[in-house]
């Protein structure tokens, strides 16, 4: 009996040395990355981290960056939702904010236009300075028709022909205005002299007064 314990002992310590031994816990699975829409929905201000223009279409880029000419208040209605947005207009600053959008899109093809295009940018903020009214968008308007004909045409330079079609006209008149400002004002007349005390007195009075 002793002889058969031994044995059922040795064939178990026999067993579980060759057992193998017990695998590792598997290490936690990572983390799933965010979906973009849960980023954008964590952080509002993704948006600015984009480029100017990153909601134009793959069309509209395409005609800017063949240089057709391309009306620029309809880059605000896809650059600015329309509740949050101003409503497109001839104001300066819509012009500026339109064409900033139009200018990222020539410069992520073009990057050596970007000096040229502040120049012009320049250029139309003092004619509007300068002479105010609207004729600085019909001089935006007519150059860029003619840039979409001739490439070769630097935006840095303003040009004379169209400087004489919108702007000299103004000239007279700005000069008249600011002469006018410049002109000291006639003095007003001055107040006629108070009456004298015996002039004041009624022919009554005098009578009484010339009376013994």
């Amino acid at each position: 009996m002793k002889k058969a314990d031994s044995i059922l002992g040795c064939i178990n310590r026999t067993i579980g040395e060759a057992a193998p031994a017990a695998a590792p816990a598997p290490a936690p699975a990572p983390a799933p990355a965010p979906a973009p829409a849960a980023e954008a929905a964590a952080t509002p201000y993704v948006g600015l981290r984009r480029p100017l223009g990153y909601q134009l279409a793959k069309a509209t880029k395409e005609r800017i960056w063949r240089g057709e000419f391309i009306d620029l208040f309809s880059l605000l209605h896809t650059e600015l939702a329309p509740e949050h947005g101003p409503r497109p207009g001839d104001t300066l600053d819509q012009w500026v904010s339109a064409f900033l959008v139009y200018a990222s899109v020539v410069c992520e093809k073009h990057p050596a236009r970007c000096g040229a295009m502040f120049k012009y940018l320049d250029t139309i903020r003092k004619l509007h300075a300068t002479y105010g009214g609207t004729s600085w968008m019909s001089y935006d308007e007519d150059f860029r028709r003619r840039a979409a004909k001739d490439p070769n045409l630097p935006w840095g330079d303003v040009d004379l022909d169209l400087w004489m079609k919108w702007m000299a006209p103004l000239k007279s008149l700005v000069s008249r205005h600011h002469r006018a400002e410049s002109e000291p004002q006639a003095a007003p007349p001055p107040p006629p002299p108070p009456p004298s005390s015996s002039s004041s007195q009624s022919p009554k009075q005098e009578e009484k007064s010339q009376t013994p």
